[in-house]
Order: structure tokens, then C-alpha cells, then sequence
């Protein structure tokens, strides 16, 4: 073929195919595969980190809620997450160092295309919580016995460490019940009685206390201030219904529970003759309306209820006891009221003996925990004889004889009880010659062999017993010894009598009393001539050896005494109640003219205060004898005490000191 032919031929070919080769190169079907797209470099991140210091235990760091790092030395410090930029960080403080606080600067932010190195941390101890005021201030005197003290803090305090067991409050006596709260930078303590009168007190609050942050006190807190002393109230009167005038069985009886209610009993005329009727004071009710309608306790029309003696318990139940006339002869009767919960009422009158003689008279004692003796004069047709029961299960047991002098009557007789139910029961009986002061211990499965309590050569005369719960117990009494007449105790410890002790050689006017503060010191008191009529005291204290020298009152406003009662506190402080009277002669008749009155003696501060009469002058003709037994009273947990007597009309009044 010619040449040029074959030239054009073999252009045309290249021309016809470039398109294909083209087109494979453009991706079409033909031909191999090109290669795929590089991935995406990861974004760069950034840790966050900055410097410690202050350190001293162990801490632990969080960045977003996470990725806990635990440190225990200062310097620089690094999470272990980073983060990319403007990813949000924020460093807290997952755990603080004991004892110690820590602040944070630029703990929080955004990642900013580099590490963040500029966090700081610096810790340091934390600041004490420190007090910084009172109210009351310590130190500081005559505050109202209804105070809640406050304490003040440098900073808010943490309210799940206030708790009862934060904070000690105690009387000169121990410690005091109380609640504790806290608003703020402020603790609460609240009494959960009426506080003492004349009393000093203190508040420790220990280092378990916390302020918000968690700081602690440097070392415990303690303030201390006094109360001032109680002032008698206006009377209320218990009811309208007057007694005979006149009548010297109007003896009304009171007592105080541990919740700081009251129970009184007294004879109350129906127009024929005398009811036992009881009231019942409230304390959560108060002074104003807190006495119960006066309620009938005793059931019987035959004859007259008399002379009641009552005791309560822990629980706050009473047990009345009484004597009553059957239209033959006097018998002794009791009621018990018993608290059951919120429930409280008196039970049905029963005797306590069943002999055939007539009743003379009847005392009753009751221990914390309930039981309860009581003690009788019965004539067996020739004498009077002491008998005595327990009351047990609900029931009174069989009577039993407790003295075997079939020489003479018994008379002047008491009883009291401690907390393991031994019961110590006191009374006076003449020999032939003259009159002794006698004893019998017993325990609740019998009694003991009476014993003298003195050898004196002269009458003795109006025993009293007073009985702390550990069974220690005191008898004070006057006795002639020639031309005077002394006043005598003997003190029962360690299973044993320790001997007369002359408190008085002289001066005594045979009104005695005696009785216990919580502390176990005892205090004695009697109706004392001593260049005019006056109250004198002593008192055993605890630990003690001996008896404190006789103090005596200034001379009194009216020259007798009658029917002297001493209520102790449980700091010692002690109100003294009695008759006071003034007597003359219109004609041969005598006429007395008593009133109510009281003193206070402070034994903290060793000393008498003012008389003070609780109630108007009356005027009673040839009616009331000197030994009048009219006025009682009684004392409460909180200190506050409580005066009864009926007036000349028969209406019960009462009068509180507090």
C-alpha cells in the first residue's frame, strides 16, 4: 500500500481512540480504580492543670464532675483528660484537705488552643469558728428563771452537729435536761423546766460543734450566770365552799410530781359533814387555770373524813390516805389516783386495816418507783398501838404491829421510805416515866425490833423524819433537859443510828422540821426563843461529819409559831412556812389571830431573808391551838414553791413562789 495511505490511515485510528482513553481517564467504566480521600487529622487538645500549695493532707481534685485527681503534695498538678478547644473546664474540690480550706482561682473557663497551667489552688487551716457573745453574759447575775440562753458565733453554723449531746447545761446540782437549736450563726438552749431560783449555772458547748464550712471550734465554750430569786404570787383560791370555822382538822395536803403538777387534798364541808375532796394543778395549763375543779375522793356518808397525809411517785400518782368516821369509830381509808398516759383518775376508797379499834391517826410514804407503807394508831381497847402496811400489786397488805410497848399510847408518829423500799417509821410513847422518841426499820418482807432513838432524862416531844432515796435518813425533835428544852437529831446511815446531836441547848419551841435537798445535804429547822421568837437552822452536808452551828433568823413579827413546814430545793435553798400568831384573853377566853407567813433562807448564800406574810391577820376565838397544822407546802423540780391554807371562812387558798 502506498505510503501516504497508510499514514492517514494510521492517524485516523489515533484520532477515533483518544476519546476512549480520555474518557477513561475521567473516570469512566473502563480501565483500573483511582486511589480514595486522606482521613482528617484528629483536632489537637489541651490539659488542664496549675500549681498546689498550702497542702497538708490528702486532697482530691474534679475537672467536669470527673476524672478525680487525687494529690498529697503541693506543686504543679495535671488532670489526666484533655480537652480540645473551647471545650469547657471547671476544677472543684471533690475532697478537702482535714482540717484545712482551700481556695480555687481560675478554677473555670474554655479551652483556648492551649493547655491551661494557670489554675492555683492554695490551702490553708481553717479558721476556728470562734464565739464571740452571750445572752445572758457570762458572769452576769439575776436573770429570769424562764431564760433560753443564746451563744453567738463568728460564722453560720452547721445545724446537723447542733445536738443535745453538743452542748452540757448544768445547776450547782448536775446537769439540767435541755433542747438545743441553732438559726444562722446563733445556738439555742432551751431548759426543759423553769430554771432554779438563786441558782448558778453553766453551759459548756464542746468542740464537736461546726460552723458551715466546716470549721472548728479551737477549744470548748463555757459561760456561766445566776438566777434571781422567786417572789410569792397572788393567792388563788381552791374553792368556795367554806369549813366549819373554827375546826382544827382542816389540814390540807400538797404535793409536786417531777413534771412540776400538783395534787391537794383537804376536808371540805357538804353542810353535814366533812368531804375529802383533791384538786389538780397542771403545770403545762400554768398558774392562771391550771387547778382542777375541787373532786370528790372518798364516797362514804356515815360520819366526817379527816386529817389526810398524801405521797406521789416518779409517774406522778398520788396515794391518799385519811380517817373517817363509820358513825362508830375512826377508820383508815386510801384512794391511790394513778396516771396512765394522758389518763388519770382516782380509784375507788379502800380501808387499809380492818380492826375492830377506833383510828387515831394515819401517815403515808411512796418511793419513786411506787411503793408505799403507811403507818396507824389503833386502840386495841387499852392503848394505841403503831401499825403498819404495804401497799403492793394494788392492794394494801395485812396490817402488822410495828412497836410492843404495852405500857402507854403511841402518838406524834411518821413514816418515810427510800428507793430499795426500806421504810423507817418514828414515834413517840412514854415509858411510865416519861416521853421517848422511838424507831422501827423495816424493808417490804417485814419490819424490824423498835429502838430508842434517845436516853434523855427529860420528855421528848414531835418527832419528824426526813429520807433521801439512798436510805439515809434524819429525826430532829425537842426534848426537856431541866429548865430548857434542846433541839435533838440523829441521823440513820450506813445501817445504823450515829448518835444524838444537840442542835439547839436551849431555845427550842418543839416546831420542828426536816428535810432533804437533791444534793443529799439535810436541812433542819425549828421555832427557836432566843431573846424572841425566831426560826433557827442546821444543816448535814454531804460528805459532811457534822452538823453546821445553829444560824437564827431575825426576831419574828409575832411572838408563836405554829405548825412550822420547810420546802427544800434542790440546791439546798429552803422556804420556811408556818402560822404565825399572836394570842390574847377576851375575858377567860382566848382569842388567836394567825396569818400565813414565810421566810427564805438561801443556803448558797448563808443566810435568812425577810419575813413575809402570805395571807390577811384572822381573828379566831378560843378555837385554834398554837400547834397549828394548817399551812403546808411543797416544792417542785424547778425550785418553785407552793403554799396552801384555808382562811377564816374555810376556802382553800394556794400561794406560789416563783
Amino acid at each position: 500500500m502506498h505510503s501516504s495511505l497508510i499514514h492517514r490511515f494510521a492517524r485516523k485510528t489515533l484520532l477515533s481512540a483518544l476519546p476512549i482513553s480520555i474518557l477513561a481517564a475521567c473516570g469512566g467504566s473502563g480501565g483500573d480504580s483511582a486511589p480514595t480521600t486522606p482521613p482528617t487529622p484528629p483536632a489537637p487538645t489541651y490539659t488542664v492543670g496549675g500549681t498546689l500549695s498550702g497542702v497538708t493532707g490528702t486532697i482530691v481534685l474534679s475537672n467536669n464532675g470527673g476524672n478525680d485527681l487525687s494529690l498529697t503534695t503541693n506543686g504543679a498538678f495535671t488532670f489526666t483528660t484533655a480537652l480540645t478547644t473551647g471545650a469547657a473546664y471547671a476544677v472543684t474540690l471533690a475532697t478537702p484537705p482535714a482540717g484545712q480550706i482551700c481556695t480555687l482561682t481560675n478554677a473555670s473557663g474554655a479551652i483556648a488552643a492551649s493547655n491551661v497551667t494557670n489554675v492555683t489552688i492554695a490551702c490553708a487551716p481553717i479558721p476556728p469558728l470562734a464565739f464571740l457573745t452571750s445572752q445572758p453574759q457570762s458572769g452576769s447575775t439575776e436573770h429570769v428563771r424562764s431564760i433560753a440562753p443564746t451563744m453567738t458565733f463568728d460564722r453560720a453554723l452547721n445545724a446537723a452537729t447542733v445536738t443535745p449531746s453538743l452542748v452540757g447545761f448544768s445547776s450547782t446540782v448536775g446537769a439540767e435536761p435541755v433542747s438545743v437549736s441553732s438559726s444562722g450563726s446563733i445556738l439555742t438552749i432551751t431548759p426543759d423546766r423553769k430554771l432554779l431560783p438563786k441558782a448558778l449555772y453553766s453551759i459548756a458547748v464542746n468542740t464537736a460543734l461546726r460552723g458551715s464550712g466546716g470549721e472548728v471550734p479551737a477549744a470548748p465554750t463555757t459561760i456561766s450566770f445566776s438566777t434571781r430569786d422567786g417572789i410569792w404570787q397572788p393567792a388563788t383560791p381552791l374553792s368556795s365552799t367554806p369549813l366549819p370555822g373554827g375546826s382544827t382538822d382542816q389540814t390540807p395536803q400538797v404535793v409536786f410530781d417531777l413534771a412540776g403538777n400538783a395534787m391537794a387534798v383537804w376536808p371540805q364541808s357538804n353542810g353535814s359533814r366533812r368531804d375529802l375532796v383533791a384538786s389538780r394543778y397542771l403545770a403545762t395549763t400554768g398558774a392562771a387555770n391550771g387547778w382542777s375543779a375541787p373532786q370528790l375522793i372518798e364516797n362514804s356518808d356515815a360520819g366526817d373524813a379527816i386529817l389526810p397525809d398524801i405521797a406521789v411517785d416518779s409517774a406522778g400518782n398520788v396515794m391518799a390516805v385519811w380517817m373517817q368516821h363509820d358513825g362508830t369509830r375512826y377508820n383508815a381509808w386510801s384512794s391511790r389516783f394513778a396516771v396512765s398516759g394522758s389518763a388519770a383518775s382516782w380509784d375507788a376508797p379502800v380501808l387499809i386495816e380492818s380492826g375492830t379499834g377506833a383510828v387515831s391517826g394515819v401517815n403515808v410514804a411512796m418511793n419513786a418507783s411506787g411503793a408505799t407503807v403507811a403507818v396507824f394508831g389503833q386502840t386495841d381497847g387499852v392503848r394505841i398501838n403503831l401499825w403498819s402496811s404495804r401497799y403492793s400489786n394494788g392492794a394494801w397488805g395485812t396490817p402488822e404491829v410495828i412497836e410492843t410497848n404495852n405500857a402507854t399510847d403511841v402518838h406524834d408518829f411518821d413514816v418515810a421510805i427510800d428507793s430499795q423500799s426500806n421504810a423507817i417509821a418514828v414515834w413517840r410513847q412514854h415509858d411510865g416515866t416519861r416521853e421517848n422518841i422511838w424507831s422501827n426499820r423495816g424493808s417490804a418482807s417485814g419490819w424490824g425490833t423498835a429502838e430508842l432513838l434517845e436516853t434523855g432524862s427529860g420528855n421528848a416531844f414531835a418527832p419528824e423524819i426526813a429520807m433521801e432515796p439512798t436510805g439515809i435518813a434524819v429525826v430532829m425533835w425537842a426534848q426537856e433537859n431541866g429548865s430548857n428544852r434542846e433541839t435533838i437529831a440523829n441521823r440513820f446511815a450506813a445501817n445504823a443510828w450515829s448518835g444524838t446531836r444537840v442542835l439547839d441547848p436551849s431555845g427550842s419551841r418543839i416546831r420542828n422540821a426536816v428535810a432533804f435537798a437533791a444534793t443529799g445535804r439535810a436541812i433542819a429547822m425549828w421555832a427557836c426563843d432566843h431573846g424572841g421568837m425566831r426560826i433557827c437552822q442546821s444543816n448535814f452536808g454531804v460528805g459532811g461529819t457534822a452538823w453546821s452551828p445553829m444560824q437564827q433568823s431575825a426576831v419574828l413579827l409575832d411572838p408563836s409559831v405554829g405548825g412550822l413546814r420547810i420546802a427544800v430545793d434542790r440546791t439546798g435553798h429552803a422556804m420556811a412556812t408556818w402560822m404565825a400568831q399572836d394570842s390574847s384573853f377576851n375575858g377567860s377566853i382566848p382569842v388567836y389571830s394567825p396569818r400565813a407567813a414565810a421566810m427564805r433562807y438561801l443556803l448558797s448564800l448563808g443566810g435568812w431573808g425577810v419575813e413575809e406574810y402570805l395571807g390577811d391577820r384572822e381573828t379566831y376565838s378560843n378555837m385554834l391551838t398554837l400547834d397549828d397544822p394548817r399551812l403546808q407546802s411543797a416544792v417542785d423540780q424547778s425550785g418553785s414553791v407552793l403554799a396552801i391554807w384555808p382562811n377564816k371562812a374555810g376556802v382553800m387558798l394556794t400561794k406560789r413562789f416563783e
